[in-house]
């Protein structure tokens, strides 16, 4: 069995270096907790609310660049399957790339970026014309895919046709109306995709403007079976921030 986190944690965007020392708290809380995959926002390393494409470029960087170096290290220290989002440069156009880069044990397996941009988004950064990578890790197979792009059917039946076992979804969706004490719909389109696919689904869900959960989606039933292991670095409307686990995928 393999032990999976999805980690939240609190992203500034004016503050690089206090968003890296909540990532690196979150990570290693999740090692601490056993688990082998760690699953971070979308963005992490730069945040998501960019007024311009001209910001959004200013915290690009390439895909060896300094974020993935520091991440490969963290990785690398702790023995786990490390998935992340930042801003990647575009040399060939004006707008950068909505990426993630899946790491293991330190080692660079992947990177992807995001095909399906949302809203804003398609004014900020340059959709992704690579499909969503299914890899072999030391914790299993593995796809990842940011977003948007998990509420695509044809995206998460694609993976689960190549062999995916689990999708690792970093990610930062919206807060919508719902009925009270409901999960949000986002978390139960994650549900229906596991379900319907028989497939693990790990997505970190930072809500933009409002609420923040996780949920580790499982195949039979689609139930969520996440569970808290801390409380740690309150949001700015003091939510308390949680690394959530489940033992899901079997080797």
């Amino acid at each position: 069995m393999t032990r999976v986190a999805a980690c939240q944690v609190r992203i500034d965007i004016d503050d690089p270096e206090t968003t890296w020392r909540a990532a690196t708290t979150a990570v290693r809380e999740a090692a601490r907790a056993g688990a082998e995959v760690v699953v971070l926002p979308e963005l992490t390393c730069a945040g998501s609310a960019f007024e311009s494409v001209a910001e959004a470029v200013s915290r690009a960087e390439v895909a060896n660049g300094p974020s993935a170096v520091r991440m490969g290290g963290l990785s690398a220290e702790l023995g786990v399957v490390l998935i992340f989002g930042f801003v990647e440069s575009n040399p060939g156009g004006e707008r950068p790339y909505n990426s993630l880069m899946v790491l293991d044990r330190g080692e660079p397996l992947a990177v992807y970026r995001k095909t399906h941009l949302w809203d804003q988004e398609k004014l900020i950064f340059e959709a992704g014309d690579e499909i969503a990578p299914v890899i072999d890790t030391s914790a299993g197979r593995l796809a990842a895919m940011i977003c948007y792009d998990l509420e695509f059917p044809e995206m998460v039946r694609d993976v689960t046709r190549r062999g995916a076992q689990l999708i690792a979804v970093p990610a930062n969706w919206p807060v919508v109306p719902k009925p009270a004490d409901e999960r949000p719909v986002e978390v139960t389109k994650a549900q229906a995709g596991a379900a319907a696919n028989r497939v693990f689904n790990a997505s970190i869900i930072d809500f933009i403007c409002g609420s923040t959960s996780s949920c580790v989606s499982v195949r039979s039933g689609a139930r969520n079976l996440a569970r808290k292991v801390s409380d740690f670095l309150p949001l700015p409307i003091c939510l308390p921030l949680k690394v959530v686990t489940k033992s899901t995928v079997s080797r």
